[in-house]
């Protein structure tokens, strides 16, 4: 199934890269990654950033099965990483977070499976995440400010979604592709825990202690 993915873009304006496009639009990642890279928050999961953006750009550039491996890889790579600096400021068992994480990526990967005759290029697997933005609002102590921030991450994740499934379907109307708004969607969702956490951590000055 792996093989089988193509996308409308397919500019080489990059020096050959097989999705000029939709390599670009990766910057998004570098960008945020830059904006945080100061600060205590942001520790961990810049690097997962970073990792996020070239993981994309390799796949986007290649079109090679192994790259995407990658790709899915660097995702995983930066929530683990984001979970480990939000441990910097609140006190949680880091066992149970991850053991947690990991029942939600089982459910991400059936959610996938379940509606890939809606979504074909398995983007189910994300529904769970518009649905845990969703519903963070009404299950975690957030601020007006951050729940608006959930909420609107839940929007651009689900035109992000919308997006990368009509990518190649459009692809008479949009030349380029709509799969670069899928790249700047996320961008915008990923940017959401990011700066909950930095919000919150300003009145933390000090990691809590380590509980296992």
């Amino acid at each position: 199934m792996l093989t089988e993915w193509t996308y409308c873009d397919t500019a080489d304006w990059l020096g050959g890269a097989a999705q000029s496009w939709n390599v670009l639009s990766n910057a998004g990642f570098f960008l945020l990654a830059a904006l945080v890279w100061r600060q205590p928050s942001a520790r961990s999961n810049r690097f997962g950033l970073v990792a996020i953006g070239i993981a994309s750009s390799l796949w986007h550039a290649t079109a090679a099965s192994w790259a995407l491996l990658i790709d899915i890889s660097a995702i995983l790579t930066w929530t683990a990483l984001f979970i480990y600096d939000v441990r910097r400021f609140y006190t949680f068992s880091l066992p149970l977070a991850y053991g947690a994480w990991l029942v939600f990526i089982a459910v991400s990967a059936i959610s996938g499976f379940l509606l890939v005759d809606v979504l074909p290029l398995l983007s189910g697997a994300f529904v769970p995440y518009v649905l845990l933005l969703v519903l963070a609002p009404y299950l975690l102590p957030l601020s007006v400010h951050e729940r608006a921030s959930c909420w609107l991450g839940s929007v651009a994740l689900s035109i992000g979604i919308i997006a990368r499934e009509v990518d190649s379907t459009l692809c008479a109307f949009v030349p380029i592709g709509t799969h670069i708004l899928w790249h700047l969607s996320a961008a915008v969702v990923t940017a959401v825990p990011i700066v909950v956490l930095y919000r919150r951590a300003q009145g933390r000055l000090r990691p809590a202690h380590v509980i296992v």
